[in-house]
């Protein structure tokens, strides 16, 4: 792969800056660079003018960028000719990376990996900087028998080892470059520490260790909630055990998108009834629907009610009944 004319393990450090190159030409630039470098890619601009800065920097098995991008949309893995892993580690913004239809919503500090040589998107409605680190297939295979655990998955990078990935991959990116005096087979020791760390992943028992992507897991929670409504033992903590993970990672997954678990329970209980209510051919009394739609208390549903659509369950009745 060629760079300016030389190979990136030639030059080991590179900067490569849209602005330097003539407006009509950048989008170009910036896809043949990609290209180039890490994953056949094809980008949609979502703000003009489209600005991106790649920053290299790699040694033998070693290939690492930072990149900064104005707002995005990135198709990879086009004609699945690359080769390789993508480790992303979100530094700025938020991105939705999309894969073998999974999907994780990246937030600062976030890690999550995509496979080079099949087609995925990742998706920048901001500007975002991401440090991205490419693993050879090869390299890979030594390690695990398969890489469709971690495409997509989304790692914690404050707690546990994603935390450790997260600190290695930052410290790797700003010292590697001291390290490219002599003949040491330095870029060969970093990836191997980071097939090493994500090997940490796999084996450790915290629900931060690699997690399905939020966005997917989001959604398989959801379901799971439309199922039970009427289940009044359903709570954050039922939800958390259904889900392997603690109370504290389904409040994450939830406000993310918006909602608390707890919320999103509530205000769909709440529409359950409310449909009820409205349908004039139910003729079940106001404490049996209220027990249907999972609460245990008639007094904290006509008080929940009250407050979420301004009449008491009964007035509702009697005004909104078809």
């Amino acid at each position: 792969m060629l760079t300016n004319g030389q190979p990136l393990a030639s030059q080991r450090s590179l900067r490569l800056d849209t602005g330097l190159v003539p407006r009509a030409s950048r989008l170009d630039f910036w896809n043949r660079v990609n290209t180039e470098n890490f994953s056949e890619i094809s980008v949609d601009p979502r703000s003009d003018p489209l600005r991106g800065i790649l920053e290299l920097r790699g040694q033998g098995a070693l290939k690492m960028a930072r990149v900064h991008s104005t707002a995005v949309v990135l198709h990879g893995g086009r004609f699945q000719r690359a080769n390789g892993l993508l480790l992303h580690l979100q530094e700025a913004g938020s991105s939705l990376n999309s894969q073998l239809d999974r999907s994780s919503v990246l937030r600062v500090g976030d890690i999550t990996f995509c496979d080079a040589g099949r087609p995925y998107t990742v998706q920048c409605t901001a500007p975002v900087q991401m440090i991205v680190i490419k693993i050879p297939y090869e390299l890979l295979a030594s390690r695990f028998a398969s890489i469709d655990e971690f495409v997509t998955l989304q790692v914690d990078g404050t707690r546990g080892a994603g935390a450790i990935l997260a600190s290695f991959v930052r410290n790797a990116w700003v010292h590697c470059a001291e390290l490219e005096k002599g003949d040491l087979d330095t870029g060969g020791a970093i990836v191997s520490a980071v097939l090493d760390l994500m090997a940490l992943l796999r084996c450790s028992g915290s629900e931060d260790r690699l997690l399905p992507g939020s966005a997917t897991l989001h959604q398989e929670m959801r379901a799971y909630v439309q199922t039970r409504l009427a289940d009044p033992s359903l709570s954050v903590s039922a939800l958390a055990q259904a889900f392997g993970v603690t109370s504290r990672h389904v409040h994450r997954i939830f406000t993310e998108f918006g909602a608390t678990p707890s919320n999103y329970i509530l205000e769909n209980r709440l529409n359950l009834a409310a449909a009820r209510l409205r349908n004039s051919k139910d003729t079940a009394n106001i404490i049996d629907i209220a027990f249907d739609s999972g609460f245990s208390d008639c007094t904290a549903f006509s008080r929940a009610f009250r407050k979420r659509y301004g009449l008491s369950p009964r007035d509702y009745r009697r005004e909104r009944g078809i």
